[in-house]
């Protein structure tokens, strides 16, 4: 198969470089210097820690606002809305970490432009470890005629993930409590594991006595539960 994308070449650190730069230099003047503070404020982050909640939320802010986008707080949430996607952002957890890197850093676009350079038509969409949701409606976005399944075993993720596909999402996602496994069965979770935050969940396979236990699918289940006959992009982030 010859794809048209070079991805050494398209995403090199030169080439990052050379976006930023052209992103930078397009700013105002009161933007660059939210910018620069934006910058000086993720290195007091990453010094700090991951408890300087103060840092993270005004890094998230100027992240979204730089960009264009608006933010505002309802209750517990963040309301964020940024290139034609809406969502709701819990405060003090990694949700601000997690849109960074789907909105911000673009950590989905070298598929999204090789679906798109290469003309393929993608219908079915499984979203393994969806976290709240923010791949999906980035898919839903760039793909809207395709058939999206959310898959999510946090309930905590799950509540958040149902919440923002209710009301920023389409009709051709489905969201589903549970986890991909190698066997179906029952999972749990274990008591921790990485940062111990919202994005580092991880479970394993129990019983069902177990109350706090969801389902666990294999990949070919969850294909014939939902009706997929194939998948054309399967995204996996999981523990």
């Amino acid at each position: 198969m010859l794809l048209k994308a070079n991805l050494k070449g398209v995403y090199s650190n030169k080439m990052l470089e050379k976006r930023t730069k052209s992103f930078f230099d397009g700013l105002s003047l009161g933007m660059k210097l939210r910018f620069l503070l934006m910058k000086l404020l993720q290195r007091l982050n990453h010094e700090v820690g991951k408890k300087s909640h103060f840092y993270q939320s005004y890094d998230f802010y100027l992240s979204i606002r730089i960009r264009n986008g608006s933010i505002s707080l309802q209750e517990d949430y963040y309301k964020a809305h940024m290139d034609s996607i809406t969502c709701y952002i819990r405060k003090k957890s990694s949700d601000p970490d997690v849109f960074n890197q789907v909105f911000i850093g673009g950590e989905y676009t070298p598929v999204l432009d090789i679906i798109r350079l290469n003309n393929f038509k993608v219908h079915t969409i499984i979203d393994a470890g969806a976290n709240i949701g923010l791949t999906s409606l980035l898919l839903n976005r760039s793909i809207p005629d395709s058939t999206i399944i959310s898959v999510e075993p946090d309930k905590e993720n799950f509540r958040m993930l149902k919440k923002n596909i209710d009301e920023f999402g389409g009709g051709n996602i489905t969201y589903v409590l549970g986890g991909i496994t190698a066997f179906d069965g029952m999972l749990v979770p274990d008591k921790e594991f990485r940062d111990n935050r919202d994005w580092s969940k991880s479970f394993s396979l129990g019983t069902e006595s177990v109350n706090n236990g969801v389902p666990g699918f294999t990949i070919t289940s969850l294909m014939k539960k939902y009706g997929f006959i194939n998948i054309d992009l399967l995204k996996i982030d999981i523990e």
